[in-house]
């Protein structure tokens, strides 16, 4: 049974650079979701959702603790932070205040608690997977009828399905695929560089 930890803020790609964004959660999926998730489709939805919960326009976003689509404690077992939060409520806007999320210890238990959601929720797994561009909208509606927003009406929704097209611009077809190099493997190499570089250096 996990505890209260602190709220300690976690930077995807670069803040207010929405390319970077993509691009870094892109490398962050590739790595962590589970073989029959890891395709194209569900990373730009998964993207585009938490484009949206954590804000890759904002400096700083609204990431804590790797929680990066802002999922509340519910039946979470790990370690939790607590946060204001907004929520439509009886047709007003209210501020819940100490509101309790998951709080994850890095991003592999992030993306997993991610892919166990998606599997539990059938119907946003089967849209998620869909290539189609028309299924963004199925994405979108199962997501909120699972409780992920509760912004009125189709705001939050149509929100969503905007964000799907956004993502596909900054993150082609194919082309997040073609020539991709693990983020780990590009750090390595520039480490080996720099090395080589020093090695040279005080040899010559």
């Amino acid at each position: 049974m996990g505890g209260q930890v602190k709220a300690t803020r976690t930077v995807i790609g670069t803040p207010g650079a929405p390319h970077e964004f993509v691009s870094a959660l892109d490398s962050i999926l590739r790595e962590n979701l589970p073989d029959d998730m890891n395709t194209e489709t569900v990373r730009i939805r998964l993207i585009a959702h938490a484009s949206l919960a954590v804000g890759w326009w904002t400096d700083p976003q609204r990431c804590w603790c790797y929680n990066w689509l802002g999922v509340k404690l519910g039946g979470w077992q790990g370690d939790w932070y607590t946060m204001d939060a907004p929520e439509f409520i009886d047709g007003k806007w209210t501020v819940l205040k100490a509101d309790k999320w998951r709080a994850f210890s890095g991003w592999s238990e992030a993306v997993t608690d991610t892919a166990n959601r998606l599997r539990a929720q059938g119907d946003a797994l089967e849209a998620a997977l869909d290539p189609s561009e028309a299924a963004d909208r199925r994405y979108a509606e199962a997501r909120k009828k699972h409780g992920y927003w509760t912004a009125p009406g189709s705001s939050g929704t149509e929100a969503l399905v905007s964000r799907c097209k956004r993502v596909r611009k900054y993150l082609p077809e194919g082309g997040a695929q073609d020539g991709y190099v693990p983020l780990h493997l590009v750090m390595a190499l520039v480490v080996g560089v720099v090395i080589l570089s020093i090695a040279l250096a005080v040899t010559l």
